[in-house]
């Protein structure tokens, strides 16, 4: 979390291109379901015309995702490849309203977390997404949001929500984000976690 705020405070900011500004952040792999992400979006589009989508990685699924987001590429959904150095990331997450994901999530969480940025995702369902214990940071009103179901529209639903009846979604959940960090998200905690585990 240390590298992760240092590079938050000190990233030159981007200026915002619409509203809400939506990123994520992952290796893009089957998993990460990001074509329903893509498509969640483009449904968001309909009530939101300005909103943005950042999704920042490289993997296998790279080709689908730019074939689903079809016309909006590059005007309202963008790719930025993979990006490994943390200063490069945090000016996109700065910037952004949201983390989303709408399949696995794991580490990328506590990532989005360490910018007291909030996550919107889907809860765990019996056809998925098959989250890691990661997905237990995400306490709803306090570190973000999930979505019912398990469909492109159910997604796109929950954020078109949020954001009307929210539009300081990310300006609400600061204080509880930066909180809950401070108190579930350190190193200290960590091997205190492994000490009783060993115990």
């Amino acid at each position: 979390m240390d590298a992760i705020r240092q590079a938050r405070d000190s990233a030159p900011p981007l200026p915002k291109r619409g509203f809400p500004e939506l990123v994520s952040v992952s290796r893009i792999t089957p998993m990460k379901e990001y074509v329903k992400l893509v498509d969640a979006f483009h449904l968001v589009l309909k009530s939101f015309p300005n909103a943005q989508l950042t999704i920042i990685g490289d993997g296998p699924e790279l080709d689908r995702i730019r074939q689903a987001a079809g016309e909006e590429l590059d005007r309202h959904i963008h790719l930025t490849g993979a990006l490994y150095d943390e200063a490069q990331i945090a000016p996109y997450m700065n910037r952004a309203d949201a983390f989303v994901m709408t399949g696995r999530v794991g580490l990328s969480i506590n990532h989005a977390l360490g910018y007291n940025l909030p996550v919107i995702c889907f809860e765990r369902g019996e056809r998925g997404p098959f989250h890691g214990s990661e997905a237990a940071h995400l306490i709803p009103g306090a570190t973000g949001c999930a979505a019912a179901g398990y469909e492109a529209a159910d997604f796109a639903s929950e954020i078109i929500s949020v954001f009307t009846q929210q539009p300081d979604f990310k300006a609400r959940h600061r204080d509880s984000i930066s909180s809950y960090v401070a108190a579930n998200l350190s190193v200290d905690l960590m091997v205190k976690g492994f000490h009783n585990i060993d115990a």
